[in-house]
């Protein structure tokens, strides 16, 4: 994803003190055209200083390299502090991730352990609603039983009293007597009858209450059974949620360690911030004053005369280039970085603000910027061609996540002016495809 930024730096002119054509920048053997120099002032400007002069003296040289050797451990330091950083941060996200996804777990398995109890609830009370009834059908058993106990003992009675009439009546003379006890006799026997047809209702009664008992003994047992089963599902459910919530906090403080270990680094990189500041500052006070443009002079100088030689003319700019902005190319750090155009390499080096810089020199003094690099694969003054490796992405310092700063500039009306890199690729290209892939 390819996000515009207004963050880019503008041209500004500098107060130099000669206005010799030669290239002031140490070890520079060459002599520079306008175009060139307008470009080292924008570099200036921005506030890096390219490199010193040779030093008067001896102790001027050792204390200039002194301050290089310290500003090369100190930028590399901050770098790889800046590594750890972000490799922290996304272990802290990851932590936090796992942190919500933990948390969501256990708010999942509590439902399931809530839904678990309520069913053994509800086994619970169904199993005591079973209980209720068996209770009730042995009672009902037991009365069966006891009313059918005595239909018997009363049936065995009415057998007796009525074997006893019938001795009677065969012993009796008196027709009296026999007239009376034939009809005990027959009253005996319809006696027996009816009680022999109560006990046999008495009888089925009790068969059907003792199925009824053993279907409710049956219904309990299973009942009971459920119970164990959702009961265990319960605890099992309980020591899973232990067992989330003991991760989460683990989550919970990795997160904080990563957190804290960043807070650490980012005060030790602020720290060799300052120290780096200083020791380029300290850098350029040691350094020679550069030479001012052609036709100014620094205060307290009187005026040169004006050169005899004439200006040379500025290449001509293709028509169709429109101003842009700044781009900020979201991608993984360590991506990589490859040139945009055929060119020349101007700088590469670590420059304030901008991280690892490295600045192409195209055709018609167009120049592409690549800030914020991990790695640099180029030297100055290093021919590069169309897809050439330039470098690995890093850390966008101002924006607190990995990613490149790309831009396009070129000198239109005497001042730097940034362009849409769009508009100065051939028809189709693609600029994200170059940069990170090498090809449209």
């Amino acid at each position: 994803m390819v996000a515009p930024t207004s963050a880019g730096p503008s041209a500004i002119r500098i107060d130099s003190q000669t206005g010799d054509e030669g290239c002031f920048v140490k070890g520079c053997e060459t002599r520079m055209t306008p175009a060139q120099r307008v470009i080292l002032a924008w570099l200036l400007a921005l506030g890096g200083v390219l490199s010193a002069q040779p030093a008067a003296n001896a102790a001027d040289e050792t204390d200039a390299t002194v301050v290089e050797s310290l500003l090369r451990l100190r930028r590399q330091r901050l770098v790889d502090w800046k590594r750890q950083i972000a490799d922290l941060r996304k272990k802290a996200a990851k932590e936090a991730d796992r942190e919500k996804s933990l948390a969501a777990g256990i708010a999942e398995t509590e439902k399931r352990l809530a839904a678990s109890r309520a069913g053994a609830k509800a086994i619970a009370t169904e199993r005591s609603s079973l209980s209720g009834q068996r209770e009730a059908t042995s009672m009902t058993l037991a009365g069966h039983r006891q009313a059918n106990a005595a239909m018997a003992a009363e049936r065995t009675r009415w057998r007796e009293t009525r074997l006893s009439n019938t001795l009677s009546l065969h012993v009796s003379q008196s027709p009296e007597a026999v007239a009376r006890l034939s009809m005990a006799v027959s009253l005996a026997a319809r006696r027996s009858r009816a009680i022999a047809e109560e006990c046999s209702r008495l009888a089925e009664l009790i068969r059907e209450t003792e199925a009824t008992r053993q279907q409710a003994n049956g219904e309990l047992a299973d009942a009971e059974q459920r119970r164990r089963r959702t009961v265990s599902k319960a605890d099992e459910l309980a020591a899973e949620i232990r067992g989330l919530e003991a991760e989460r906090e683990t989550a919970r403080k990795n997160r904080r360690a990563y957190r804290d270990r960043v807070d650490q680094l980012e005060q030790l990189a602020r720290s060799v911030e300052k120290e780096i500041a200083g020791l380029e500052a300290r850098q350029r006070q040691s350094s020679p004053a550069p030479a001012p443009p052609p036709g100014e002079t620094s205060p307290g100088t009187r005026p040169a005369a004006a050169s005899p030689t004439p200006a040379r003319p500025r290449p001509a700019l293709p028509a169709n280039l429109r101003e842009g902005t700044a781009y900020d190319l979201m991608v993984e750090e360590g991506s990589a970085v490859h040139a945009i155009g055929p060119g020349r390499v101007l700088y590469a080096g670590r420059f304030p603000g901008r991280g690892n810089l490295v600045i192409l020199e195209h055709p018609d003094a167009v120049l592409s910027l690549y800030s914020f690099l991990s790695e640099i694969a180029v030297a100055r003054e290093q021919e590069m061609a169309l897809a050439s490796l330039v470098g690995r992405s890093g850390f966008l310092e101002d924006k607190d996540r990995p990613g490149l700063r790309f831009e396009m500039r070129v000198t239109r009306g005497g001042r730097e002016v940034v362009i849409d890199p769009t508009s100065w690729l051939p028809t189709g290209a693609a600029m994200a495809k170059r940069l990170l892939q090498g090809t449209d």
